[in-house]
């Protein structure tokens, strides 16, 4: 496989597969409203702890996924 005809088959899964980072966001901000209602200082807290679990997800999503598929 040539070069180029890697880079188009790669570029395709993540093409394919970007679209999941929306949802992903998605997902974290609908976690994150109950935090909202209770005042800003709650949800900080709720922020400052669940962002390393939601920047992981997201970026297994982004990055593992497409790699496993392309081989």
């Amino acid at each position: 496989m040539s070069v180029f005809r890697r880079i188009i088959y790669h570029s395709g899964w993540f093409i394919l597969f970007g679209p999941l980072i929306g949802a992903a966001i998605a997902i974290g901000i609908i976690n994150f409203l109950p935090a909202i209602i209770g005042g800003p200082d709650s949800f900080l807290l709720y922020f400052c702890r669940t962002i390393p679990a939601l920047v992981i997800i997201t970026g297994w999503i982004y990055s593992l996924l497409p790699a496993w598929l392309t081989g």
